[in-house]
């Protein structure tokens, strides 16, 4: 063997990888394991990886065995070992899909965004919120400030245990704090998005303390986050160019058939670059990325929802649910199906239907029942693919409630 086929023999062993996933290999090396909450909301937390949990509390039992006195002290300590250096997990990418308009999707990130942005205590009073900032890409204009506002004063409320119309000022202040660490853009097409994604590092990364007056006028003005590390990058939604994509690609056939010089643009390509994009700032920033989708071809009957959530569906005048279903198919381009992590499906949880041969005597008298149901406001989410820790089937689904007031979970 010659010298240089030696040279390219040993030159195809070397691994090559970018500074950043480096960087991300010796922060997990250096730093404890985190806990394993992705998201502050413990039912969305167990479906993302529902061995975890047990794992850790087993861990913990195993970690504090009682011992002999001589046993724990006397022993000679083993030697000390150096895991090896590995690829950091990546963070969570979910899909939240769901049959129609009003299924409960951006209610659940109203919440979720609310348990991130709170601190974790306050007062001495424990919120059980992560203290973190949340990007929401509002490409649907949908998303509602004064909504968000109110879920987030009634889960402070119910915290606090104060029932009062009217927070006290501590927690308007409280209130107000929070929402500055929620930050709303609203791109209004695909490019749009892409050139927003391409500048929110520079973005998340500017300094509160940047002198706007001497400040190059390409920088990107400060915020009040700077100091936070980013919970979540939130896309409602992701179908929302799908039309005009799809309309772009039909134009770009024409022009083709019309002038073969014209090359046809390759399907799928704006949303292979932000499927690459939604990816890179998600491991970059450690943050997991949730997304809403309009599922053009679910139309799922309410037996779809999973066996877990029976107990508290099966009720009259609830269906019992027989089983999970298979997942929805994806609309988006390829490989956009590929992209999440878990795939979660919300519904909003029917009324059985009169049985047949009922009397208008007895539907009168069902009718106060029905009505309570209705105006109670449940919705069912449950698995529907993807997910860690080999979790699914009849494990996989909860129930919120959605009122007037706020978001609660039964």
């Amino acid at each position: 063997m010659s010298a240089q086929e030696l040279g390219r023999s040993l030159l195809a062993e070397v691994k090559v990888e970018g500074l950043d996933e480096l960087l991300r290999s010796l922060r997990a090396l250096a730093a404890p394991p985190p806990p394993p909450h992705y998201t502050s909301v413990p039912a969305l937390d167990h479906l993302l990886n529902p061995t975890a949990f047990s794992d850790d509390a087993q861990s913990h039992d195993a970690g504090t065995q009682n011992f002999p006195a001589q046993q724990r002290h006397d022993r000679p300590a083993p030697p000390e070992t150096h895991p090896p250096l590995s690829k950091p997990e990546d963070p969570p990418i979910i899909e939240l899909t769901s049959p129609s308009p009003g299924g409960g999707k951006t209610h659940l990130l109203y919440y979720l965004i609310t348990t991130l942005v709170l601190p974790q205590t306050w007062h001495g009073i424990a919120l059980h919120g992560s203290g973190a900032a949340v990007v929401v890409l509002d490409t649907d204009s949908r998303f509602d400030v004064p909504r968000l506002a109110q879920i987030m004063k009634q889960h402070i409320s119910t915290l606090t245990s104060k029932t009062t119309a009217a927070p006290s000022t501590v927690e308007l202040e409280l209130l107000m704090d929070s929402l500055q660490h929620v930050h709303v853009f609203r791109p209004d097409s695909m490019g749009s998005l892409l050139a927003t994604l391409d500048t929110l590092p520079a973005y998340l990364l500017a300094s509160a303390t940047t002198d706007t007056s001497t400040a190059n006028t390409t920088t990107p003005p400060p915020h009040s986050s700077a100091q936070r590390r980013l919970g979540a990058l939130i896309l409602d939604s992701a179908s929302a160019f799908f039309w005009s994509e799809r309309s772009d690609v039909g134009a770009g056939k024409t022009a083709h058939l019309s002038s073969p010089s014209h090359p046809p643009p390759p399907r799928g390509s704006a949303y292979a670059a932000l499927s690459s994009k939604l990816r890179h700032l998600s491991r970059a920033f450690a943050s997991p990325v949730l997304y809403t989708t309009w599922n053009l071809a679910f139309t799922p009957p309410l037996s779809s929802i999973t066996t877990t959530i029976a107990t508290t569906t099966s009720q009259a005048p609830y269906p019992a649910p027989p089983g999970p279903t298979a997942a929805p198919p994806s609309h988006l381009p390829h490989p956009w199906p590929g992209l999440p992590s878990l795939r979660l499906a919300v519904v909003r949880k029917e009324v059985r239907k009169f049985r047949a041969g009922i009397s208008a005597e007895e539907a009168r008298a069902e009718e106060a029942a029905r009505r309570r149901v209705v105006e109670r406001g449940d919705f069912a989410v449950w698995r529907c693919g993807g997910g860690r820790g080999g979790g699914g089937g009849g494990e996989a689904g909860f129930v919120l409630r959605i009122t007037e007031d706020g978001v609660l979970f039964p």
